[in-house]
């Protein structure tokens, strides 16, 4: 009946947060786990580039080894590698900046072509045949024209 559905309805709502808090601590023990995992990962693969890179590997405790003078080697010649591509691309970009420069120069001398003298020229032509163009209307109106 009425009462009992009520008294139903009241235990599963009484016992549903203790069954939604069981769900969500296991999602936040399963997204734990999952970030512990990743950072594992992601060690592993650090310690795999820096055995790559530079022949050197890591300790239990995440202490790097003492070099040997093979590891010290390879890490000058790595070192000297980064060097000389970094010289490359200065000396590529010194290049670059003398094209751009050697532009530059090419559009002002092409802007002082048409530069200030170019402009005033344009000035005192339009002053000029502004000028004469009303001398025509007068003379024009003097002759009778109406401008029609």
């Amino acid at each position: 009946s009425h009462d009992d559905l009520e008294k139903a309805l009241v235990r599963a709502v009484e016992s549903l947060p203790s069954i939604l808090s069981a769900q969500q601590r296991a999602q936040c023990e399963l997204v734990a786990a999952t970030i512990e995992s990743s950072l594992i990962k992601l060690s592993l693969l650090r310690a795999q580039a820096q055995a790559a890179a530079f022949g050197v590997g890591s300790s239990g405790m995440g202490k790097s080894r003492v070099h040997d003078s093979g590891d010290k080697q390879s890490t000058d010649n790595l070192l000297e590698k980064v060097c000389d591509k970094m010289q490359a691309e200065s000396r590529n970009l010194d290049a670059e900046l003398q094209d751009v420069d050697a532009l530059l120069r090419q559009y002002d001398a092409a802007a002082g072509l048409a530069g200030a003298s170019g402009f005033a020229q344009v000035v005192e032509d339009y002053a000029r045949v502004a000028q004469e163009t009303e001398e025509c209307r007068r003379d024009l109106r003097r002759l009778g024209w109406t401008g029609e």
